[in-house]
């Protein structure tokens, strides 16, 4: 076996026969690991840099956690995901936590 690291490839071979395996987009679900393990604030910062797509999916999860464990930043982590207003203005004014509301407003 022999990697070549300038073109990300692995080269497998035995007396018959020769492999090359590419690797391409290695990294693109390594947010879904970090959500897996609860480190939102680095599948956050990867779909950021990597892939945007996710970014408000991430954001959701995140500030759906915050929300959960009563967290005031849960509602700054909801204005940046892909959640309906509507329906988070309704979580927060039936819990009656009126500055989180305010706060996701500005």
């Amino acid at each position: 076996m022999q990697y070549n690291n300038v073109l990300n490839e692995i080269y497998l071979f035995s007396t018959r026969n020769l492999y090359k395996l590419e690797i391409k987009n290695e990294d693109r679900d390594v947010w879904n690991a970090d959500l897996e393990k609860v480190e939102f604030e680095k599948a956050f910062d990867h779909c950021r840099k990597k892939n945007l797509p996710y970014l408000r999916k991430v954001a959701r999860i995140y500030a759906n956690f915050l929300y959960e464990k009563g967290d005031k930043n849960a509602a700054v982590k909801f204005a940046e995901s892909d959640e309906n207003f509507e329906e988070v203005a309704l979580k927060f004014l039936i819990n009656g936590d009126y500055e989180s509301l305010k706060s996701n407003l500005n």
